[in-house]
């Protein structure tokens, strides 16, 4: 009987001493998630996807890809107007990362080219359009900002959160704003 309980003991700290086991460093780590906008007054709602090079345990290389959108309609004395708006930005930049077990908080400073397409369309409400516009910017773009990864295991993670101070800039004119988001992290390969 005490070879059965001294058995089932060291059954039940195996999965804890596995877990303090330190995580291998991939190679590579291709995030995909959702993001939240709020940009000069507006909400826009989206997805980010990044691929980090890693190059140690603490440093590595992003390329971010990221879209926003943002749709409003307002009807005022029989007109119609609606309004879309789009962003998308490619950045790239380092990574710092301080992995802590399961725990990965990591800052990023992205840098690169951001496009805001925006269309405005007026019309009667019985389907008579009167105005149709649309503009399309390039600009220079940047992302300040972090999160926080919890690893499942050597292959996948939860990016908890991830914070970013955005600034685009084009034509003299600026527009900051700060997204939130969060996903999914697949860890490739592994660093020798």
């Amino acid at each position: 009987m005490r070879k059965f309980v001294a058995g089932a003991a060291l059954f039940c700290l195996l999965p804890i001493a596995a877990s303090a086991q330190e995580l291998i460093t991939p190679k590579a780590e291709l995030f995909t998630g959702f993001s939240f906008l709020r940009l000069e007054k507006t909400n826009q709602l989206g997805w980010n996807t990044a691929v980090n090079a890693v190059i140690n345990r603490n440093l590595g290389f992003v390329t971010d890809a990221s879209g926003y959108y943002n749709s409003e309609s307002r009807t005022v004395n029989g007109i119609e107007t609606k309004g879309d708006r789009s962003i998308h930005s490619i950045l790239v930049g380092p990574r710092v990362t301080d992995p802590r077990g399961r725990f990965s908080p990591f800052a990023q400073a992205l840098f690169g080219w951001s496009r805001v397409h925006e269309n405005a369309t007026a019309g009667t409400a019985a389907g008579g359009v009167f105005l149709d516009a649309s503009d399309s910017t390039n600009a220079f773009g940047m992302k300040l900002g972090g999160g926080m990864d919890f690893a499942l295991n050597d292959f996948a993670a939860v990016r908890i959160v991830q914070v970013d101070y955005m600034l685009m800039r084009a034509n003299g004119n600026k527009s900051q704003g700060v997204s939130v988001g969060g996903g999914v992290v697949f860890r490739l390969g592994q660093k020798r």
